[in-house]
């Protein structure tokens, strides 16, 4: 299924992947749906302007005489904030587990054809290393279209998993080269996935003197260690979505150089539709803030992405180290952004 979203919106959304959060609490009017936060802990006098917060104010774990001790999201949990707010909603956490270690393995991709439509071929032949997360699949182009062309990466998954295609290179008419087409490969850290066994890849070609284009047909083919039997285990999940159309979970959260990641996994369990996912509400530690993402998926497909928590992010709403992550997401149908179903919501613990 063609995708809603261009190589030049994934750009774009490339550069905003970055969280932003706002110390307010968000207007009703600014989601999708009614909002479901619920006042836990206010000022003792309303003003017209917000009350001036103490920098050297010092976090304790005295809860407050008006609030249920037994609210995960009490005063205990902020460091400066005047107000939190929680969901009325189950905590959530992710079970026990252990990703393995990354062991190098030669991984070879035999000659495969995976494009032949008129005049252009294409065929993969092998599998390098980068830096960092950083993987190469070696290719060989023959372009006797009669056009010069431009080549761009419109779908790539590993091993079932979506990896954000995010590439692009052209070619004379007349061409015929070898080159590579690069991309991260988090899945490593995310769910151990360090060796690809199998890959599905699509390319979109456009004749650039004419600017006719089409999508090739999704192509299949295997490495050297690919292996039908392998399953990733991963039970250990924490679900935090699930109902006939998609399910959302936790599959990991990590200090990474001293900065928290959160590892979600959004599936499409849905036979025809295609669904974008983002955050419609949010809160850290009970603290309103404001997590992005945008990923977008066909029918079947799936994709782990990763939410950045840093530091300076974190210092915006006060907190010292995070506890809980709760949000409402919400799941668009394609060119319906803003005008999707919103899911229950749902709390995290981290601790």
């Amino acid at each position: 299924m063609k995708k809603a979203i261009s190589l030049l919106t994934v750009f774009a959304m490339m550069t905003s992947f970055a969280c932003f959060f706002s110390s307010c609490k968000k207007d009703d009017s600014s989601s999708g749906g009614k909002s479901l936060l619920r006042s836990v802990a206010h000022s003792e006098k309303e003003t017209e302007t917000e009350p001036v917060i103490p920098t050297d104010t010092v976090p304790t774990d005295t809860v407050p005489t008006d609030t249920d001790p037994t609210d995960t999201s009490r005063d205990s949990l902020q460091k400066t904030s005047v107000e939190t707010t929680s969901y009325d909603c189950p905590v959530s956490v992710i079970g026990p587990h252990e990703i393995p270690s990354y062991e190098y393995k030669d991984i070879q991709i035999a000659d495969t054809l995976i494009l032949d439509k008129d005049g252009l071929t294409i065929h993969v032949n092998g599998f390098d290393l980068g830096l960092g997360t950083e993987r190469m699949l070696l290719m060989h182009l023959d372009n006797q279209t009669g056009h010069p062309i431009s080549l761009s990466l419109r779908y790539l998954s590993v091993d079932g998993f979506n990896v954000l295609p995010m590439w692009l290179k052209k070619f004379d008419d007349g061409a015929s080269e070898d080159f590579d087409v690069g991309f991260y490969m988090t899945l490593g850290n995310e769910i151990g996935l360090w060796d690809p066994g199998m890959f599905e890849i699509s390319f979109e070609v456009e004749y650039t003197d004419t600017e006719a284009s089409y999508v090739s047909d999704r192509a299949k083919f295997s490495t050297s260690v690919y292996d039908p039997n392998k399953v990733y285990d991963l039970s250990y999940a924490a679900v935090l979505v699930e109902n006939e159309n998609v399910r959302i979970s936790a599959v990991d959260y990590v200090i990474y150089n001293g900065e928290p990641r959160l590892y979600l996994m959004y599936e499409n369990l849905s036979a025809e539709e295609e669904y974008t996912f983002r955050f419609d509400e949010s809160l850290l530690n009970g603290v309103p803030a404001s997590l992005f993402t945008v990923v977008t998926l066909g029918p079947g497909e799936k994709q782990i992405d990763t939410i950045y928590l840093g530091e300076s992010y974190l210092e915006e709403c006060g907190i010292d180290s995070i506890e809980t992550i709760s949000a409402i997401m919400m799941y668009s149908g394609k060119d319906e952004y803003f005008n999707g179903t919103l899911c229950d919501p749902f709390t995290l613990s981290v601790v």
